[in-house]
């Protein structure tokens, strides 16, 4: 007995398996991707998707980053603060330990200004190329972390060349339950507003 097989039957039905089985693999990477949690913060705007992560103002973004006005007269770095509006504490990577100046008050006396300053590790971008982002660390392998808890600022200075036209800096943080791992490799960036450089450095009298 001889069994004939129709070769166009059996090239179709593998055809519609391979299909149908890419069609799962899709389908599976898209649940996967939409169950991680991803963070996308970009400018003066934020979008956090962990429900556990709220915003406190409704009119500040999740985090940003804002120009410190205290320090405005030197012509070759700049003070930023970076704000923490969410329920959440992040993480950045940083260079030394975070320390304290004195603040001077209204009635003379001297105190430690309550927002830290730190040494932020972050990313830059060239005119040419503003789309591509490289780590800025010219410090070696030496790095710490910096815990950002939930209503706080931290200060850190940025070379005014890195700002200004189409260029920005983008901070790398992770949440704190991510632990600098994230999910599946995700980082978080953080970018600074393109109109956050002042045109000038402003001579404080």
């Amino acid at each position: 007995m001889s069994i004939k097989c129709d070769r166009s039957k059996i090239f179709a039905w593998n055809k519609t398996s391979k299909l149908v089985i890419v069609l799962a693999m899709f389908y599976m990477a898209v649940h996967i991707l939409s169950w991680r949690t991803l963070s996308i913060v970009k400018g003066s705007a934020s979008y956090s998707h962990f429900e556990g992560c709220s915003r406190l103002n409704d009119n500040l973004p999740y985090f940003y980053i804002s120009v410190d006005d205290e320090w405005l007269d030197d012509k070759e770095d700049i003070r930023l603060l970076l704000h923490n509006n969410s329920s959440c504490t992040i993480q950045i990577l940083t260079h030394g330990q975070p320390f304290r100046r004195l603040a001077q008050s209204k009635d003379s006396d001297k105190s430690l200004d309550d927002t830290p300053q730190v040494t932020v590790q972050y990313k830059i971008n060239s005119e040419l190329q503003p789309w591509i982002f490289t780590t800025y660390w010219p410090y070696g392998d030496a790095v710490n972390s910096f815990s950002l808890k939930s209503k706080k600022a931290v200060k850190f200075f940025v070379a005014r060349k890195h700002l200004g036209k189409k260029r920005i800096i983008a901070i790398p943080f992770n949440y704190e339950w991510e632990d600098f791992q994230g999910r599946a490799g995700i980082e978080h960036l953080l970018y600074s507003p393109p109109d956050l450089l002042p045109d000038s450095p402003i001579k404080k009298r």
